[in-house]
């Protein structure tokens, strides 16, 4: 039983900012009637409300991760460097990298793991008992209606973890490809068997720019925190192919100091402020 809850409270990070996403954006969907906006400003402001708060959950689970590892003493480490007995950091986060890939990891199957359980046990029953019973109840709940918004969101927070943790733990743009191929079938048939056609019109083309724009702005604020740790962050000392390294950043100026100097020269002439000023005029003109 103790195994079952030392599980449990590891996955309640996860578990918790899993049912915020799902139950606030219900909420929102919910006052925004009450405001009453145009049907396609409604649209946009209550998808840029879910964004918020989705990003805001996964900077909230960051946030709360990075103060274990950067209280830790880095200079207290092995002699042997072996990586299961580290001294760098507490028990929990000897490697750092190791536990916020973890972190990713248990956000990407739970955010899983709530999308099939959205479908096989709300979805489906509400269907069945929308079609087979006839009461007070059902009359309320009607039939669903499938949202192309709310679900591109889905997939752009899943794409978020994914960018987000792909750095620390190399195999989850893998799980996610395969999250979404399993996804996709499940939802083509809850759209096909459980769903019936929006009431209000969608006009992809009015709303395609503003998605572009999400996901752009999603993925800078998801790259930003990954920066962060490969420049501002000291590796763990006890594992990691950097820890004899002050930041993760320098493994790749060693790199470079090692190329010819005819490519050091071209690389620096292409970053400096004489060849990107007039290369950014050129584009914006």
């Amino acid at each position: 039983m103790s195994g079952i809850v030392e599980f449990l409270i590891s996955y309640l990070p996860s578990i918790t900012v899993t049912v915020i996403n799902s139950i606030v954006p219900i909420v929102f969907g919910i006052l925004v009637k009450f405001e009453k906006y145009s049907p396609n400003f409604e649209i946009n402001i209550t998808l840029g409300r879910t964004v918020l708060l989705r990003l805001a959950s996964l900077a909230v689970l960051i946030g709360s991760i990075i103060p274990r590892i950067t209280n830790c003493d880095n200079n207290k480490t092995n002699s042997s460097y072996v990586i299961q007995y580290c001294d760098a950091c507490e028990e929990d986060t000897q490697c750092w990298e190791t536990y916020l890939g973890q972190e990713m990891y248990k956000l990407c199957i739970t955010d899983f793991a709530a999308v099939i359980g959205v479908i096989l046990f709300y979805e489906f029953p509400r269907r069945l008992i929308t079609r087979y019973f006839e009461c007070g109840i059902t009359k309320i709940l009607g039939d669903m209606e499938f949202e192309i918004p709310k679900n591109v969101l889905a997939i752009v927070y899943s794409q978020a973890i994914c960018w987000l943790g792909a750095f620390f733990c190399p195999l989850i743009p893998f799980m996610t490809a395969v999250k979404f191929i399993i996804v996709f079938y499940l939802k083509k048939w809850s759209l096909l068997y459980n769903m019936v056609p929006s009431a209000r019109p969608y006009k992809a083309s009015r709303s395609g720019f503003f998605f572009m724009v999400i996901l752009l702005v999603t993925y800078l604020l998801c790259f930003a925190p990954v920066i962060c740790a490969m420049t501002l962050m000291q590796p763990s000392r006890g594992c990691g192919p950097f820890r004899y390294l002050p930041t993760m950043w320098e493994t790749i100026v060693i790199s470079f100091e090692e190329w010819p100097d005819f490519i050091q020269n071209i690389v620096k002439y292409a970053l400096s402020s004489g060849f990107l000023v007039p290369l950014i005029i050129l584009i914006l003109s």
